[in-house]
């Protein structure tokens, strides 16, 4: 997210790397902003989304598919839905696929909107169990922290590291199900914008003047 880090703060990314706190907030504003372009909403029928939510997914992440997202950015309305306690009621989901052909950089960002706010997750795409690639995430982000290989060896046999670990594991399951289902080959969902469209990613349109959204 280089550009979003120089349009958000004003700052070379390699020069003044932003804090832990801003990193944070640059990919909530980057995900919302790629968002922006076509505005996609996604509403599932509610036994649908309890079938999907319900189903087990197999242990290797069907990445070629993900790969499809119908739009940038695209938010699923999830009503009845509780996470973590609280009601969800939808998430962002967007890939960062500027990776310069580097597959093993792609990162799936998923933007909870949940009852008391916003939370940012994401974890890496490509082929793996979703356990694996949680934990590669949880490993990357302690090292980002300076936390020592032992130290985090350590944490990672816990009990409270593995109830957390299952939840986000249950967590991510089910938000991937339902992803899967809408950039299947033909899931049964509409475009807003034009009914009766499947939906599209927004392509270039030569205008006057400058401009980034419609």
């Amino acid at each position: 997210m280089p550009v979003w880090t120089t349009l958000l703060t004003n700052r070379e990314p390699g020069r003044y790397p932003p804090t832990s706190q801003e990193q944070e907030e640059i990919l909530k504003l980057s995900v919302l902003g790629t968002w922006r372009y076509s505005k996609g909403i996604y509403t599932l029928h509610p036994a649908l989304l309890h079938a999907l939510t319900e189903t087990t997914l197999s242990d290797a992440l069907p990445v070629d598919v993900l790969l499809r997202l119908p739009e940038w950015c695209i938010y699923i309305r999830t009503p009845g839905m509780i996470m973590e306690g609280e009601a969800l009621h939808g998430f962002w989901a967007t890939i960062n696929d500027n990776t310069s052909g580097n597959s093993n950089k792609r990162r799936l960002y998923l933007l909870i909107n949940r009852e008391s706010g916003v939370k940012m997750e994401y974890m890496p795409l490509k082929p793996g169990s979703i356990s694996t690639l949680l934990n590669e995430t949880f490993e990357h982000n302690a090292a980002a922290c300076h936390i020592d290989a032992e130290s985090v060896g350590q944490l990672k046999k816990s009990e409270p590291f593995m109830t957390f670990i299952n939840g986000e594991i249950g967590n991510f399951s089910k938000l991937l199900s339902i992803m899967l289902y809408i950039c299947s080959d033909e899931p049964e969902i509409d475009s807003e914008h034009r009914p009766g469209t499947y939906p599209e990613r927004p392509k270039p349109v030569k205008k006057k003047g400058s401009g980034c959204f419609r």
